[in-house]
């Protein structure tokens, strides 16, 4: 990952691929793999929505996760919004506040990360 953000992208992506490779090496979901296409927008919003419309409209992902900054969150937003889930990993209250009823945050019935800590 490269760009300002990309001491965020690094691990995100990081991540992604050790959840991927888990959920496959435990038969996928439904029995089917996770293919996992990961994109480097530079933190640039005009890569984030050219990368986006591609995978949306050439590639056909099921899901969009990411981007790590507010500025491509923003710029992709509407693009996203037609039909794909779309989580973003990280944003600005500005995002957050806005679209709190279209974009989640956190997986749905999953705790949020104080709850589960104080749960322990």
């Amino acid at each position: 990952m490269t760009g300002p953000a990309s001491n965020l992208g690094a691990p995100e992506a990081k991540t992604l691929e050790m959840l991927a490779a888990d959920i496959n090496a435990k038969g996928g979901i439904n029995g089917g793999k996770i293919e996992l296409l990961i994109k480097d927008s530079g933190g640039t919003p005009e890569k984030a929505v050219s990368f986006a419309k591609q995978l949306i409209e050439e590639e056909k992902v099921f899901a969009i996760i990411g981007p790590s900054t507010s500025g491509e969150t923003m710029a992709i937003k509407n693009i996203a919004r037609r039909g794909k889930p779309f989580s973003f990993l990280r944003s600005g209250e500005v995002i957050v506040n806005r679209w709190r009823n279209i974009y989640s945050r956190w997986p749905r019935g999953t705790a949020m990360p104080w709850q589960r800590s104080s749960n322990r």
